[in-house]
């Protein structure tokens, strides 16, 4: 905390040498007309001092677990809070280019998804999978469980009873699964070309629910950093706008018999 403080002193000298000059203020009438004079000018300092205390608060200090909820719930809301204008417009900013990313590579991420299952559904087919395996293993076609036994017996992946994720993975990424598209030579090779644009095609849907994922990371560090940097600005802003208080202090000195009134300016902040 720091004090300044400033004296206001109004003093009356009064010179008796034996080289001075005569003066008026040496005839004792006037003496006695001055300190009249001051007594009834200050009339609360005779015999007391009398402090009279005023304070100028600063601004308001802030909450830091408002500023740090704000933003944790929407990024520079606490920075705005603090009067950090700037850092509050930089987080929001980000915020709103991150979820729009997100949304936007996301929503792109799931149409090409649609469009490399309808490509899927129209150029790979099930049943020729089925009859091959029914051809190289000797069981009927008619006997799928045996059929499906055979494949997990035999093979490093099968091939789900539900068109999920994992199936329209599994059919362009295993050479075993080759056979099923329309266009291919040889069961167990990788000849297809239809399956080869197909590869690339759900590439380019997962290169976009990476980059969708890439924006919800960015969202949620957006907010825990924030709320944090919310946190420090609040205790910052308080440490700089803790409030200024002065304090006015009327007294008096005694000098030469006579009371001399002073004013003194206490300043803290």
């Amino acid at each position: 905390m720091s004090r300044l403080a400033l004296g206001m002193l109004f003093v009356l000298l009064f010179e008796n040498g034996s080289n001075a000059q005569p003066s008026a203020w040496n005839h004792p009438s006037a003496v006695s007309d001055f300190r009249w004079s001051l007594h009834r000018g200050f009339p609360s300092y005779r015999g007391n001092l009398q402090e009279v205390p005023e304070e100028t608060p600063g601004p308001r200090k802030k909450s830091v677990a408002k500023a740090v909820i704000f933003s944790a719930i929407l990024p520079g809301t606490g920075q705005f809070y603090t009067n950090s204008y700037v850092k509050g417009a930089v987080f929001l900013a980000t915020e709103v280019v991150a979820v729009t990313g997100h949304f936007y590579y996301q929503s792109q991420g799931e149409k090409k998804e649609s469009e490399f299952q309808r490509y899927a559904d129209q150029y790979w087919v099930e049943d020729d999978y089925w009859d091959w395996l029914s051809q190289i293993s000797g069981i009927s076609r008619a006997d799928m469980d045996a059929l499906r036994e055979f494949e997990r017996q035999n093979f490093s992946h099968s091939l789900p009873e539900e068109k999920n994720q994992q199936y329209y993975e599994n059919i362009g990424k295993y050479d075993q699964f080759n056979i099923g598209w329309i266009d291919t030579q040889n069961g167990g090779a990788r000849d297809s070309d239809l399956r080869e644009r197909y590869t690339l095609m759900r590439k380019d849907a997962n290169d976009q629910f990476k980059i969708a994922t890439t924006f919800a990371t960015v969202v949620l560090f957006n907010h825990l950093i924030s709320a944090l940097e919310a946190g420090l600005s609040t205790k910052k802003f308080n440490r700089k706008h803790g409030g200024v208080k002065a304090r006015l202090r009327m007294g008096g000195v005694r000098y030469r018999q006579t009371v001399i009134p002073s004013i003194n300016l206490g300043v803290r902040w």
